[in-house]
């Protein structure tokens, strides 16, 4: 953990130097990876580390269940976030609209995904090409 001097610059810290984590205190979500905020025995502040950069420097059973539970915590919260709780209508519930109201169209509006009625060939749309169609159909083979 780099260590301030008094001008206020960053002093590089002993390679050798090794620093005990006191506790993990929480994670959040960047992008794909999660973000730990470690607190070091000893110091006041905590600083972030990426997870697969503290799993991999660590072997201690109990920090990696540390890190596990704080990745789980902030999936939780992530989850909660994303449920609707203010939605009166549950997921299973269909809600009927009036006649006269038309379904909503745009980004918000269900998709409704009809199969075909049969296939057809698209070649057929110039005359020429549906007459060679035709004679080469029902040529015997």
């Amino acid at each position: 953990m780099p260590v301030a001097d008094a001008v206020g610059d960053t002093a590089d810290p002993d390679p050798d130097e090794v620093h005990e984590i006191d506790r993990v205190l929480s994670a959040e979500k960047c992008g794909n990876r999660y973000r730990l905020w470690i607190k070091w025995k000893d110091y006041a502040d905590s600083t972030p580390m990426w997870k697969h950069e503290l799993e991999r420097q660590s072997v201690n059973p109990e920090l990696l269940r540390e890190i596990a539970e704080a990745v789980q915590r902030c999936r939780d919260q992530l989850n909660l976030s994303r449920e609707p709780e203010d939605d009166p209508v549950a997921e299973d519930e269909e809600v009927a609209l009036p006649d006269n109201e038309a379904p909503p169209l745009g980004r918000g509006a269900p998709r409704v995904r009809k199969a075909p009625e049969r296939y057809s060939c698209t070649l057929a749309a110039d005359p020429l090409t549906a007459a060679v169609l035709q004679v080469v159909n029902s040529a015997p083979s």
